[in-house]
């Protein structure tokens, strides 16, 4: 038969037992209900906008994310988190890439959009242009003063009507141009330059007298009277006498011009 120990031994030890058991028994019982009461935090489901977006701190199943290197996590130390390259990742780069491709559709558009308001309003400054072009009716001579009001519509307007003039050269001179076709002086002024008859815009005769200076003309060239591509010789003396001559000075039995 074994040897028992003694009464008061068996006390002594179950009560050191009890001393280092219990707490060890508590402090994991402690650690279960801490572990059990993180694992069964309640989920609350993302919004669609904030989870596709990224916005949100919880992970694609609803939990927190755990803290990321050097940070401080709620009630425990740094922990290190492994970068993740899933679902997520992919969804923000169609986002980047569906940005990008608005991005430029809209610059494209404001280019065309640019480019179609200045044709328009290069048509509109060429139409207004070829507007006033279109009622410069007055003929313009080097050296002519004008001012804002003579480019308007009603002033041009007025230079382009026909007036009948009542009165002209002829008649108050009281000749008859007919008879003048000797009179080389008054032939050369409604002859030009190339022998053609000027019109009534710049002689301001009226329809018979202008007929009747033009018949004077051509009976003046048909009778050979007057020259018909040049000036009278009558009128080109005065400026062939007054040109300088050259000089002719004989030394040696030979010309030298000076």
């Amino acid at each position: 038969m074994p040897p028992r120990l003694p009464t008061s031994l068996g006390a002594a030890l179950s009560r050191c037992s009890n001393l280092f058991v219990a707490p060890i028994t508590q402090r994991f019982t402690v650690a279960s209900l801490h572990s059990s009461a993180r694992l069964d935090a309640p989920r609350t489901p993302p919004s669609s906008g904030a989870s596709f977006l990224d916005l949100d701190n919880n992970d694609e199943y609803g939990r927190p994310r755990p803290a990321a290197d050097g940070e401080q996590g709620p009630g425990r130390g740094p922990a290190t988190v492994a970068p993740r390259y899933g679902p997520r990742s992919d969804a923000n780069a169609a986002l980047s890439r569906v940005l990008f491709d608005s991005e430029t559709r809209r610059r494209m558009h404001e280019r065309r959009e640019e480019q179609k308001r200045t044709a328009l309003e290069k048509m509109a400054e060429r139409k207004t242009t070829e507007d006033y072009a279109r009622h410069l009716t007055r003929r313009w001579r080097n050296g002519d003063l004008y001012t804002a009001h003579d480019l308007g519509i009603e002033e041009m307007h007025q230079w382009g009507e026909s007036y009948l003039s009542q009165r002209d050269v002829i008649e108050i001179l009281g000749i008859n141009p007919i008879d003048e076709y000797r009179n080389f002086s008054m032939i050369s002024d409604f002859v030009t330059s190339t022998g053609r008859i000027r019109g009534s815009r710049e002689t301001a005769l009226r329809p018979v007298n202008q007929r009747r200076m033009a018949k004077a003309v051509r009976r003046a060239m048909g009778m050979g009277i007057h020259p018909s591509v040049h000036k009278h010789p009558e009128i080109l003396a005065p400026t062939i006498a007054a040109m300088p001559r050259p000089t002719y000075v004989q030394s040696g039995g030979s010309h030298r011009k000076r």
